[in-house]
């Protein structure tokens, strides 16, 4: 974006102001085309996965995952986690949901993968249930992916550890 009336950077934060300001033009990280005179937005560079040389929005992942039976619409979040074995990020999906059984917890997780693998052709690594409030949330209530994606590496780097400890 270029304009007459942008602004001239971050307050007291130079760096970030380096990185979204080039040549007078603030860089929003939106991805999209322009056809026959229109723009057409496809989504953010911040939330485009790649795994295995292919591109997926994070937020179409989402989106699959909030029609699924069970699943509580809008409380899930989709992060790619490097693999440095294959080389490449492999696709979690965090769901929050309800207390629910052994029974109800592994259906509710293969419904989520076969519903994201029939849209998208895209074996998810893992559909990781969490219990309702454990998804990080920015302060104007929308999830943070950039947030949860760091506190899933944690999450499953315990539960490796703990692992090899038994």
């Amino acid at each position: 974006i270029s304009a007459p009336f942008l602004f001239s950077g971050y307050y007291h934060r130079p760096e970030a102001t380096a990185q979204v300001l080039q040549g007078g033009r603030y860089r929003t990280r939106d991805l999209g085309f322009l056809h026959e005179g229109e723009l057409y937005v496809l989504g953010r560079k911040d939330d485009l996965l790649i795994s295995n040389g292919r591109n997926y929005f994070a937020h179409e992942i989402e989106q699959i995952a909030n029609h699924v039976e069970g699943a509580k619409a809008g409380r899930n979040v989709a992060v790619g986690l490097l693999n440095a074995d294959i080389g490449s990020d492999e696709i979690y999906l965090v769901q929050e949901a309800p207390d629910l059984g052994p029974t109800e917890s592994k259906a509710l997780r293969r419904q989520v993968r076969d519903a994201v693998q029939e849209q998208l052709s895209l074996a998810l690594r893992d559909v990781v249930l969490v219990p309702a409030g454990w998804l990080v949330k920015t302060t104007s209530g929308k999830i943070s992916r950039e947030a949860n994606k760091t506190k899933l590496a944690g999450e499953l780097a315990a539960r490796k550890a703990a692992a090899h400890r038994a």
